[in-house]
């Protein structure tokens, strides 16, 4: 249950939560799972006689309650949830058409607020990948194109050409200032991902306390700090390159400890 509104007739009964005995209801139990599941919709005009939908005869004697209506929350074939009212009053043929109007147009509005949500995650996705881009892209010119003609480079080259081509992991090892990062993006740039984003991360700059942050993101309020909802550099990446810089195995080490409380 998203959403709750009513008045009991002499009881201070809060009909406003959502986490009540039917907070949640199987899909095919009862009035509501029933036209959860099956997509149509139910009026019940007068549940004093039609006492087989009645799963708590006591509150509908306490409240009055005299019929039901449900629509489904329907938006082309998908059903996104349920509409039911209980009335006091008998409800018509009229009624029930009016309703599902209302139906509909709640339908069309949650589809609407869900395609909105996606457009923003996917809008904050793009502005921080245009943003670590736009961050490196002075490094990408400066570093050229791979120069020279030494058996060892050729090696290298060689050894590049096998490996973009796969999804394989590379390790690169080699002293700051050897150029790791000048071949990561030359595998990157040969491989199928180049069309997708080429991710540096400098793993020595990134305190402890922020390493799930930095890599998987986080939301809003999550911690002193954070305010605004940040996608991490994993998924900024993916389907692109990750090139991890600066890894220090006992740093990584000492943080997997940390995580894992030992």
């Amino acid at each position: 249950m998203v959403a709750s509104a009513g008045h009991s007739l002499d009881q201070p009964e809060n009909w406003t939560r959502h986490d009540g005995a039917f907070r949640r209801i199987p899909l095919g139990v009862g009035k509501l799972g029933l036209i959860g599941q099956s997509g149509e919709s139910i009026l019940i005009s007068d549940l004093t006689v039609d006492q087989k939908w009645v799963v708590r005869p006591e509150w509908v004697r306490r409240e009055a309650i005299r019929s039901f209506a449900g629509h489904p929350l329907k938006f082309r074939k998908a059903v996104l949830g349920v509409l039911g009212v209980f009335s006091r009053a008998q409800l018509t043929e009229n009624d029930f058409s009016w309703l599902r109007t209302f139906a509909d147009s709640a339908a069309v509005a949650i589809t609407n607020a869900r395609r909105f949500e996606e457009i923003d995650r996917l809008r904050a996705k793009l502005e921080l990948e245009n943003e670590y881009l736009q961050t490196e892209i002075k490094e990408i010119f400066d570093f050229g194109e791979i120069a020279g003609q030494s058996s060892a480079l050729k090696k290298v080259l060689h050894q590049i050409q096998l490996v973009s081509g796969t999804n394989s992991t590379v390790l690169i090892l080699g002293e700051s200032g050897t150029g790791k990062e000048l071949i990561a993006r030359a595998v990157h740039e040969r491989s199928p991902r180049k069309q997708r984003p080429f991710i540096k991360v400098n793993c020595a700059a990134i305190p402890d306390k922020l390493f799930e942050s930095e890599f998987f993101g986080h939301i809003k309020g999550a911690f002193t700090g954070a305010d605004k909802d940040r996608v991490g550099r994993v998924q900024v990446a993916d389907g692109g390159t990750l090139f991890l810089d600066e890894i220090a195995p006992n740093h990584l080490i000492k943080s997997a400890r940390s995580r894992l409380g030992r």
